[in-house]
């Protein structure tokens, strides 16, 4: 039963080498089942008892799982105390936990806690099970006269992967890589999210939009500084259904080179607004793209009718077989293929040849996504139909075929891309001749950040967000964004990301996302308070602020779960 496969009804019985315990305790998460799972490992019995699909309860027949030695796991009873314990309870003919109470005055609160770490100790060394039997019965019946106790489903199976599958669980990870996954917004429930994933929960962001496994397990390892952890977390977020698999693409539209993005970069957080197919912000975007495409096309000299195209050595956008200096009427005649082609191949040359960029070239926009781009090459391939060609539409057809390759090459890799976009941006700024053509470059600019953030490549959008000041240095949400992207660039001092963050709330205070980052900021560096507060303010500005909300909800589950360990020890796991 691989990842794909999981479904959300459980199988009443099984072989525990098919179905894992880990894959069985997600399943029943997901499908919110309450009954029995009866493990059968060899000549052992454990039994795990599940609530509306949390772990309640267990028992087994393995020694070892006592309050005793649980205490003694805990340091809280040293091993020589333990035989003494037993003694006294056989001596007093009372229970050992009725003993611990009478001589170390344990509590009962106590006991209740090494209890519940006693059921939660079971669950855990039953992941660990990798051959024999499980059987599972329905109904809650199977509760009476039984404790119920309060365990952590997450916190469970992120345990049972560390402590046993460290390094099982890759491979099934690679094995669904390209495909397509989403935050699961039936599922209100989060719990509390693993302690080393406590500080980076705001990665969850990632997955509001549909993203693939193998792009968000590289944003997961540099956010979070270790591959393990990643490939945990993912498997958590998969195998319990918080996260949910989009539909198959068939194969003849998955594109077999996918660029490999760049590993010395961090991730964004996918929070940036998109714009509905459509409206009127994608309209008003096309318009302003249109002005700024007019603005920069090389327009022939009036007396030497040559396009007046400045050289650019540092630019990768100079197509090897492109001749940037011709009149323009040879210009033209370049476009032509001349007699003896074919008519589709005519009309994608003159159409390649007239493109002013490679986004036009390609059909794109600068918001286009990774997979836009990569069907969009596939799908004019696939039209120059090569190996249905002879003679000079043969020729044609592997000269545009290496002119979309070359656009695409560099489209899709941000290191690439980046060498490309600096060039336009430079031709684009000195046509800034007032606020307002300003105005509409920063925010064309902004477009371009924006696609290195959802891509992997906060530094490269840190550059284009700070020529957005410069354009325009009355736009708070450009100020937010760079003090975003130099965060997630893995800034080691996080003061100048604040700083950016903080003028752009002073500016705006209205804004939002900028309150929220602040949060994030402050969790990360352990300033409670100011995270609190923080993301407070995100929610009074805008209350449909779900990341917020739900950091909230994780703080408040974190401060019950200390304040319960205080009250019970009288100090702070």
């Amino acid at each position: 039963m691989n990842l794909c496969d999981l479904t959300s009804e459980i199988v009443h019985e099984g072989d525990l080498s098919s179905h894992s315990m880990i894959k069985l305790l997600g399943v029943l998460f997901a499908s919110r089942k309450t009954g029995r799972l009866d493990l059968y490992p060899g000549s052992i019995r454990s039994s795990i008892f599940a609530f509306n699909g949390i772990p309640v309860y267990s028992e087994t027949t393995s020694p070892g799982h006592s309050v005793l030695d649980v205490m003694v796991a805990d340091s809280r009873l040293p091993v020589e105390d333990v035989l003494q314990v037993k003694q006294l309870a056989k001596e007093k003919s009372i229970d050992v936990v009725q003993c611990l109470q009478d001589i170390l005055e344990v509590t009962e609160s106590q006991i209740y806690y090494y209890r519940a770490k006693s059921a939660k100790e079971i669950i855990i060394k039953a992941c660990g099970y990798r051959s024999g039997r499980y059987t599972f019965t329905d109904g809650e019946e199977v509760f009476l006269d039984l404790p119920m106790y309060d365990l952590n489903p997450l916190e469970i199976i992120y345990e049972g992967m560390a402590r046993f599958h460290s390094y099982d669980l890759a491979n099934e990870i690679f094995a669904v890589d390209q495909r397509k996954v989403k935050i699961n917004q039936d599922v209100r429930d989060y719990f509390l999210l693993p302690d080393p994933l406590y500080k980076h929960s705001d990665v969850l962001d990632l997955f509001n939009r549909e993203i693939g496994v193998g792009q968000a397990m590289q944003v997961m390892q540099n956010d979070l500084g270790d591959i393990n952890q990643a490939i945990n977390l993912m498997y958590l977020l998969l195998v319990t259904r918080l996260l949910v698999f989009m539909p198959e693409i068939s194969e003849d539209e998955v594109f077999d080179e996918v660029p490999c993005l760049d590993a010395d970069a961090s991730l964004p957080p996918e929070m940036e607004e998109t714009r509905k197919e459509g409206g009127p912000e994608q309209e008003k975007q096309k318009e302003e793209d249109e002005d700024i495409q007019d603005l920069r096309r090389p327009k022939p000299d009036v007396e030497t009718g040559y396009v007046m195209t400045k050289p650019n050595s540092d630019r990768v956008d100079a197509d090897p077989g492109e001749n940037r200096g011709a009149p323009a009427e040879e210009k033209e005649a370049e476009t032509d293929p001349g007699p003896g082609v074919a008519p589709r191949l005519r009309r994608m040359a003159q159409e390649i040849g007239e493109a002013s960029d490679l986004f036009e070239l390609l059909g794109l926009t600068i918001s286009s996504d990774l997979d836009e781009i990569n069907r969009a090459f596939i799908e004019k391939r696939n039209a120059l139909e090569m190996d249905n060609q002879e003679g000079k539409s043969k020729e044609l057809a592997r000269e545009l075929h290496d002119k979309l390759k070359f656009a695409h090459d560099v489209l899709a890799r941000p290191e690439k891309r980046i060498e490309y976009e600096r060039g336009l941006v430079a031709e684009e700024r000195p046509h800034a001749y007032n606020a307002a053509i300003g105005k509409m470059l920063a925010r064309k600019t902004a477009e371009r950040g924006r696609w290195y953030m959802r891509h992997n490549a906060p530094l490269y959008a840190r550059e284009l967000y700070e020529v957005c000041i410069e354009l325009d240095p009355e736009d708070p949400s450009f100020f937010m964004n760079l003090g975003w992207s130099i965060f997630r660039a893995g800034a080691k001092d996080s003061a100048e990301a604040k700083g950016y963050l903080k003028s752009a709330v002073k500016i705006d205070p209205e804004l939002d996302r900028a309150h929220y980052y602040l949060g994030v900021i402050a969790k990360r560096e352990g300033d409670v308070k100011e995270a609190e507060e923080r993301f407070r303010l995100a929610i009074d500005v805008n209350p449909d602020n779900q990341s917020a909300k739900r950091e909230l909800s994780f703080m408040n589950q974190d401060r019950k779960q200390k304040g319960v360990w205080s009250k019970i020890f009288g100090s702070k796991k």
